[in-house]
């Protein structure tokens, strides 16, 4: 620690020190040759000091010959330098005559001054002081809180009796998201930009914005940095909090992210658990008998179904995409419809489009056909516009599906439709409209937004005689436009009809192809020599167990207590474990980035999107085909409404692991086809992951129950004579109505 050292040949006597002190250049009033210079040596003007550094402060006081040799024949008296960092809040003073050290120990991130002066009274401060500033920093970006792979929990108040409410539980964290940067590093001109999801540019689903902060910003705030950001109404799920460091936001540019899980207490996870039997639910859930079923698909008058929705390759894509493959020679006709936002994903649309001409050509004896892809473009919405309507943005200029958003629940209220408005909402009329025709069905999926009900206005304007509402996941908008909404299962169908207000209702369960999903019985499937396993062994693949995650990357799935229960596993199991990842998301970098942190890099494959559909048969059956455990990890409730996924793998024989919450309760049993943890954690993840693995006659056991339950109850033919059915219907009554 550097002393407060003052360049005097001999003592100062603070009475004429105090009298002759020359401060930060302003004249005491004494004459030129007896004034006494105050200087700070350190800190420099403009330093820069790392985080954590103990600035050190040092003073000199030059004086002129002269008043030294006053000094030496008067009596010294008491005087003091003083000193103040107004950033922090610190003030003291000390001894001329002490030689005492002034250290400022852990000054915090940000621009800090420092002020000193000389008085004889402690408590008076003058207005003529000495002062220079400095900055605090950090050379790289590092997030303090909540640390690297941090795991929060929730309890949220439900009702016991059904595990629902009327909208999401969320969680306040009782972490702040903390974080260090390089001071000089925004003055020099780069940027630090905060999202809540992969940071990836150029893909505006993909994050959300939280703070940024650049050289203009920072030297028009008195505080430039905030460093602490509090999360709040996070619901349970994986997160992901990446910054984005960069001089030229267009280039590459590093990227630094925290993951960190929201989970729930064993109370709060068990208010989800709760399985809802067909006594249980409302009258207006209705489900078609085996006779209906059988009326309906023999009759064969043709019908045209629009579907519409995004690119996302979602359960609820699949779902349309085996009606497109086995309607057709049931005399119906489908195009897809979707409506583009500006900046979308080019290669979403086009692996979408693939899979649409695949399943349109997948029954044999048909002749080749195009699927039809009909792409809106929305049109550009200035912020004039939106003064237009009185829509109020505080806080900037808010993201392109949000304006979407707001622009559609405008035009469903307007009473005149101002100038650019009306074309709009022609628009979407005239999208339901083929040539000289208009379909007979409008299907589309919940989005939880007030577009779904103009949606379902703009094809009933446009003359579209029945609009079925989707709802993969629960919280709909109301929809009085809308003819009937489908639920996946019991669930989804009870927590609707209670909380949303929607009638007309029917439970459709999703369906799986057996004959296309079945236990391998070909050999090693082709995927094991992509994940470098040996051959021999008591495994699919051989030498090493595979556990297998499937589904989107994305929050509500859960993703990361997948990747911390597989480092348990790794260190635990008594055999090699290879683990893979299928599916694409926002959270894929994130992944990625703490897969390698925890050193299980040359043990993860992450396959990306694999596709149900293409010309040489189905990639999604060949690379399940190689998994001896499916892990589940999904929380949500509402979002987990059925997941297909599972009873894929149940028609593959393969046994799964997972919190059973939901819709998923009623098709998975505990012991019986799947393990059902009453603890969200990764280590209960581990533990049944690890118990599988080591007893193969358990799996067996498990794998040809899910089979026996995909076979009778959910294959796809069933799933389609219920579609059928229900379209026939609605049809039927609308004709009567008219």
């Amino acid at each position: 620690m550097a002393l407060v050292s003052w360049a005097l040949r001999r003592w100062l006597l603070s009475t004429v020190a105090l009298g002759l002190v020359r401060v930060a250049g302003l004249p005491s009033g004494a004459a030129t040759r007896d004034r006494v210079h105050l200087e700070i040596l350190e800190p420099r003007n403009g330093a820069y000091y790392r985080v954590g550094s103990a600035v050190d402060l040092r003073v000199e006081i030059i004086v002129p010959p002269d008043t030294l040799a006053r000094w030496d024949q008067e009596p010294r008296e008491a005087a003091y330098i003083c000193y103040r960092a107004d950033y922090f809040l610190r003030h003291g003073c000390v001894s001329m005559w002490s030689k005492t050290g002034i250290t400022l120990r852990d000054p915090p991130i940000g621009k800090h001054s420092v002020q000193v002066w000389v008085t004889q009274d402690q408590s008076v401060v003058p207005e003529a002081r000495y002062g220079v500033s400095f900055s605090v920093g950090s050379r790289t970006f590092r997030f303090l809180q909540p640390e690297p792979f941090a795991l929060l929990t929730t309890s949220p108040a439900q009702n016991p009796s059904l595990g629902m409410s009327a909208a999401p539980p969320k969680a306040t964290t009782q972490h702040a998201l903390e974080f260090v940067i390089d001071y000089n590093f925004i003055l020099g001109g780069g940027t630090l930009i905060l999202t809540s999801g992969s940071g990836r540019r150029g893909r505006e689903d993909d994050d959300d914005e939280l703070y940024r902060i650049d050289k203009e910003s920072l030297t028009s705030q008195a505080s430039p940095f905030v460093t602490r950001l509090q999360l709040d109404d996070v619901e349970p799920g994986t997160h992901a909090i990446c910054a984005t460091l960069a001089t030229n936001l267009n280039a590459s540019s590093r990227r630094v992210c925290t993951v960190f899980d929201v989970v729930f207490t064993p109370e709060g996870l068990a208010q989800h658990q709760y399985p809802v039997v067909d006594e249980d639910a409302p009258s207006q859930c209705i489900a078609p008998h085996r006779e209906d079923l059988r009326l309906s698909a023999a009759r064969k008058d043709p019908v045209r179904v629009t579907v519409v929705g995004t690119p996302t390759l979602d359960g609820q894509k699949m779902i349309w995409l085996r009606q497109i493959e086995h309607f057709q020679r049931r005399g119906f006709d489908f195009t897809f419809l979707h409506f583009s936002k500006p900046g979308y994903d080019a290669a979403a649309l086009e692996r979408l489009n693939s899979s649409l001409v695949a399943a349109a050509n997948r029954q044999a004896g048909q002749p080749p056909r195009e699927m039809p892809l009909k792409i809106q473009n929305l049109p550009t919405v200035s912020e004039e516009d939106l003064l237009e309507l009185g829509l109020d943005f505080e806080g900037g200029f808010p993201r392109a599906e949000r304006v979407a958003a707001s622009i559609m629940e405008a035009l469903s209220s307007a009473v005149e439709p101002t100038s650019w408005t009306a074309p709009w909402w022609q628009l979407q009329i005239d999208a339901f409209r083929k040539p000289n025709e208009v379909p007979d069905v409008v299907a589309f999926a919940n989005s939880q937004s007030v577009s779904d009900q103009t949606l379902a206005l703009a094809a009933e304007a446009a003359g579209v005689a029945v609009r079925v509402y989707e709802l993969p996941n629960l919280f709909p908008k109301r929809c009085p436009s809308c003819s009937a909404s489908v639920c996946p299962s019991t669930y989804a169908c009870a927590h609707v009809a209670r909380h949303s207000g929607l009638e007309n209702v029917f439970v459709i369960p999703p369906g799986v192809d057996t004959d296309e999903f079945h236990p391998n019985s070909e050999g090693r499937p082709a995927l094991c020599d992509a994940l470098e396993i040996s051959h021999g062994g008591d495994f699919k693949c051989g030498g090493c167990a595979v556990v297998g995650f499937v589904a989107r990357l994305e929050p509500e799935k859960s993703p990361g207590l997948f990747v911390r229960a597989a480092k348990a596993v790794s260190q635990e199991a008594t055999h090699c474990v290879k683990f893979l990842v299928v599916g694409d998301g926002s959270l894929r970098l994130p992944l990625e980035q703490m897969v390698a942190d925890y050193g299980l890099a040359k043990d993860f494959y992450f396959a990306g999107v694999v596709n149900q559909h293409d010309a040489s048969g189905n990639p999604m059956v060949e690379t399940m085909a190689a998994i001896d455990v499916m892990v589940n990890p999904s929380l949500r409730a509402w979002s987990e409404t059925f997941c297909i996924v599972n009873v894929e793998a149940m028609a593959m024989e393969i046994p799964i692991v997972s919190f059973g919450v939901g819709g998923t309760q009623e098709y998975l049993r505990d012991g019986e086809n799947a393990s059902i943890l009453r603890e969200s954690s990764p280590r209960a993840l581990a533990d049944a992951v690890l118990d599988l693995l080591g007893n193969a006659d358990v799996r067996e056991q498990m794998g040809a129950q899910g089979r026996r339950m995909a076979v009778e109850s959910f294959g796809i033919a069933l799933q389609m004579d219920r579609y059928e059915w229900l379209y026939r219907r609605l049809l039927s009554e609308s004709r009567v109505e008219k």
